[in-house]
């Protein structure tokens, strides 16, 4: 089955993919969290560190936005 992100997790995000597709370029990763804790909406909210210039909980429900997530051994 599908693989779902869970707290620990990291969630990999491309914040300007419309941008970078109007532009008719590849769309790259470009900002990192935490996942901290997974809504039952499936909403994330997580630890990103440069968030409007600090460290934050941020609600991530936009899933076009997200990348990849990984979990570390």
């Amino acid at each position: 089955g599908e693989k779902l992100p869970q707290a620990g997790d990291m969630v990999v995000f491309n914040l300007n993919i419309e941008d970078e597709i109007k532009k008719g370029l590849e769309p790259k990763p470009d900002h990192v969290g935490i996942v901290y804790e997974v809504h039952a909406n499936g909403a994330l909210l997580v630890i990103e560190g440069n968030y409007n210039n600090k460290v934050a909980l941020v609600v991530r429900d936009d899933f076009g936005l997200i990348h990849n997530f990984g979990r570390l051994p």
